[in-house]
């Protein structure tokens, strides 16, 4: 299977109905705060890229957002959740 988007920048009002689909979901009894991120910004997101290739164990270069230009990230605020939190991106 190919995967591959497109490389033009989605409209901001698509990204903001997506997020806001995004707030209709099952979230564990509502009790589960999403916060919403949408990367825009080209340097960041390949940041991102790089990072998020590391830690999956995939080969330098690889693009585990197979080229999108946005990603959305969701975060959950709650005590019941563990993950791992990259300094200085995400506070």
């Amino acid at each position: 299977m190919i995967r591959k988007f497109k490389t033009d920048m989605p409209a901001k009002e698509d990204l903001e109905q997506i997020i806001e689909a995004g707030l209709y979901v099952a979230n564990g009894m509502g009790k589960q705060a999403t916060i919403t991120v949408a990367v825009t910004n080209k340097e960041l997101r390949d940041r991102l890229s790089a990072i998020n290739a590391k830690i999956g164990g995939w080969k330098e270069g690889f693009d585990p957002f197979y080229g999108a230009p946005a990603i959305l990230i969701l975060r959950v605020r709650t005590s019941r959740i563990s993950g791992i939190i990259v300094r200085g991106l995400i506070p």
